[in-house]
């Protein structure tokens, strides 16, 4: 398996598909899953991006108190795209 880095950019091509795990997201853990699934089998999104930008935003971003529910739920989507 190849990671991609991640691109600096002001938004993640995740987000720009509608990818959040904010406090106020609509999405659900399965809506979240079903949208990833969907990126990778679309091509859209190679699994491996998707890989490494959670392991990125847990590393990052998961040292802050406030973004525990965050880093679960990244936590929860990274182990969904490996069994992909």
């Amino acid at each position: 398996q190849i990671y991609e880095p991640i691109e600096r950019a002001q938004e993640s091509k995740l987000k720009k598909y509608g990818y959040s795990v904010a406090w106020d997201s609509p999405l659900s853990t399965n809506k979240r899953q079903e949208l990833l699934k969907h990126l990778i089998e679309s091509g859209k999104i190679t699994k491996g991006y998707v890989i490494s930008y959670l392991k990125h935003n847990i590393k990052i971003n998961g040292t802050k108190e406030t973004n525990e529910f965050a880093v679960l739920k990244w936590k929860e989507d990274l182990d969904f795209v490996y069994k992909l």
